[in-house]
């Protein structure tokens, strides 16, 4: 896996300045490569996969535009902004390097400061967009496509080593009632209560995500059904006071709990088991927990 820190690809076939780029950049905390010439450039770009292109624009611009068009056109790097190096700071480039909204222009002679600024302003804006779209804009929980994709992984490493995990679906009992009562934004304010809740009870090495509507999704690892049903109570206690405190009602959910690899070793099995918890769960009033096991439900 790539160091978490933010990486640089500086392209310049002057030795200076990409002495003078690297120097500042690295100081500033990015991991830095170089390339001396397109050729270089490319097999770099394609290996290395840079949140951020710093590219020197001399007299051969073509060079840079085939280099630009290369990276578009690569499904990994085309959305990879570029930051040019030019004598007149771009204002009158001939066209030759692609227009983008990504990329952008610095003026020769550098200024550092105007480097790092701008680079730094890229990669931040960057990790804004990428944590939009891994999550959910309400709760802030992982969306439900990021959450399959973590999954699939957690559950193939299950497989690989002998391990277990609990997957719990919650949903929440009587938000139609509230929405319809107090107004969608009290509804809202009642989900992301959950999802706060939810948050501060899980560990780093815990998924949660909100599945749909008014339903989450946690993924306990090394936890048995029988863990994932008491931590489940825990937040039912919480929620019960929080969400009083906060919307003036008093909401709660019921869950449906399953293990992994004993009652499914795939998503589809596992969320379809637990749907089938929650639906018993619901049947048998408000505020219940069920474990699915073996095509029966147990209440908790």
């Amino acid at each position: 896996m790539r160091n978490a820190q933010r990486s640089v690809l500086v392209i310049a076939s002057d030795g200076t300045t990409q002495h003078v780029v690297q120097y500042h950049l690295k100081r500033a905390g990015f991991e830095v490569e170089a390339a001396r010439d397109s050729t270089q450039a490319a097999q770099t770009l394609g290996n290395m996969a840079p949140d951020v292109v710093v590219c020197e624009l001399g007299a051969c611009e073509a060079t840079a535009a085939e280099l630009r068009k290369t990276a578009f056109l690569d499904p990994a790097t085309r959305q990879t902004p570029f930051v040019f190096l030019c004598e007149n700071g771009g204002s009158t480039h001939n066209g030759a390097v692609p227009a983008n909204g990504a990329d952008e222009y610095l003026p020769k002679p550098l200024d550092p400061l105007a480097l790092i600024a701008r680079v730094q302003s890229i990669v931040t804006k960057r990790k804004t967009h990428e944590l939009m779209m891994r999550t959910d804009p309400l709760t802030h929980l992982l969306n439900r496509a990021t959450f399959e994709q973590w999954i699939a992984l957690e559950l193939a490493r299950l497989g690989r080593y002998g391990r277990s995990a609990s997957l719990a679906l919650l949903d929440i009992d009587g938000l139609r009632e509230l929405n319809d009562t107090k107004g969608d934004a009290m509804g809202d304010l009642a989900l992301t209560v959950l999802a706060s809740l939810i948050g501060r009870s899980i560990r780093t090495t815990d998924l949660a995500g909100r599945h749909h509507g008014q339903q989450f999704v946690l993924y306990l690892a090394e936890t048995p059904a029988e863990g994932a049903v008491r931590l489940l109570k825990r937040l039912q206690a919480d929620y019960d006071v929080i969400s009083e405190q906060s919307t003036g009602t008093a909401l709660n959910f019921s869950a449906g709990v399953v293990q992994a690899p004993c009652h499914g070793k795939e998503w589809e099995d596992l969320i379809t088991h637990a749907c089938a918890a929650v639906r018993e769960a619901k049947a048998k009033g408000r505020r219940c927990i069920t474990s699915w096991a073996n095509g029966s439900c147990t209440p908790k």
